[in-house]
C-alpha cells in the first residue's frame, strides 16, 4: 500500500514538472530536484522492501529477512518431522511396533525433545493408534517433571480420547500426580475409571493406599457414589489398620456419615 502510494505520488509530481518544465523559475529547482530526488529514493526503497517481504511467493534470491528466515525454519522442521515419521511408519505397517517405538524414540532423544507436541499431533491422526498412546505415556511423565501441568492436562485428554479408559500410564506414581493438576470433573471421572484398576495394574506399588483414598474422594465428590467410596475406604482399611489416623480418612468418613445421616433425616 505504501508502494502504490508513493507510485502515485511520484508520477503525479513529474507530470506536473513535465508540464510546467519551462514556466519553473529558476530558484525553484533548489527545492524541487532535492524533492524530486527524496521521492525517487523512497519510492524504491518502498520497492526493495516490498520485493524483499514477497521474494519467496516471487522466487527472487534476496537477503533474508526475519520473516522468511522463521517461514523456512518452520518449513523445515515440518519436513523433517514428516521424513522421520515416514520411515516409522513403514514399521508400523507391518506390525512391527518395537521397532517402530525404538525409533521413534531414539529420534526424539537425539533431538532432546524438541517439537514433541509436534511429533504426538501427528501420530494422534493416524489409524493405528499404538504408538501416539505409546508416546503419550512417556510425554505426559516429561511433561509431569517439568511441572507444565497445563500441557499434561491437555496431552492426558488427548490419549484418553483415544483409548478412554484402557489407556494407562506409565506408573502409578504418574496416575496419582494427574489429580494434582487443575482438571475439569469430566477428566477426574474418566481418570477414576483407571484409577479403579489400580491395585491390579501396579501391584505392590507403594502409594496403593493414597491410590485408594483418592479414589474415594472422587467417588465421592465427583460421581456422588456413596457406597462405593464407602467400599473403597473399607479396602484401604483393610491394607492398613493404622489409616485410622490419617486425617484424609478421618474426613472422607466423616463426609461419608454425613451424607448418611442427611439421607436418614430425608
Amino acid at each position: 500500500l505504501t508502494y502504490y502510494g508513493l507510485l502515485a505520488a511520484v508520477a503525479i509530481w513529474l507530470n506536473w514538472i513535465t508540464l510546467n518544465f519551462m514556466s519553473v523559475s529558476v530558484f525553484a529547482y533548489s527545492w524541487i530536484v532535492p524533492l524530486t530526488l527524496s521521492l525517487l529514493i523512497l519510492l524504491f526503497r518502498a520497492l526493495g522492501i516490498a520485493i524483499n517481504t514477497r521474494a519467496e511467493e516471487l522466487g527472487l534470491p534476496v537477503l533474508e529477512n526475519e520473516a522468511t528466515w522463521s517461514r523456512r525454519q518452520a518449513r523445515h522442521r515440518s519436513d523433517e518431522i514428516s521424513d522421520h515419521l515416514k520411515s516409522v511408519y513403514g514399521l508400523i505397517q507391518v506390525h512391527k511396533y518395537q521397532e517402530a517405538w525404538q525409533q521413534l524414540d531414539e529420534i526424539l532423544r537425539r533431538r532432546h525433545y524438541a517439537d514433541e507436541d509436534e511429533y504426538f499431533h501427528r501420530l494422534c491422526q493416524w489409524d493405528d493408534k499404538a504408538l501416539a498412546l505409546k508416546l503419550g505415556q512417556t510425554f505426559i511423565d516429561r511433561l509431569l517433571k517439568a511441572e507444565e501441568m497445563d500441557r499434561v492436562v491437555r496431552v492426558c485428554q488427548q490419549c484418553l480420547d483415544m483409548a478412554g479408559s484402557r489407556f494407562r500410564f506409565s506408573s502409578g506414581s504418574a496416575l496419582l500426580r494427574m489429580f494434582e493438576a487443575e482438571t475439569t470433573r469430566s477428566l477426574r471421572l474418566r481418570l477414576m475409571e483407571i484409577l479403579q484398576q489400580f491395585e491390579t495394574d501396579y501391584p505392590q506399588h507403594p502409594q496403593t493406599t493414597t491410590a485408594l483414598l483418592r479414589l474415594a474422594k472422587v467417588q465421592l465428590a465427583d460421581a456422588g457414589d456413596v457406597n462405593a467410596a464407602r467400599g473403597t475406604l473399607r479396602r484401604a482399611l483393610e491394607r492398613d489398620p493404622d489409616l485410622k489416623q490419617s486425617p484424609v480418612f478421618v474426613k472422607l468418613l466423616r463426609e461419608i456419615k454425613d451424607h448418611d445421616q442427611g439421607s436418614h433425616s430425608a
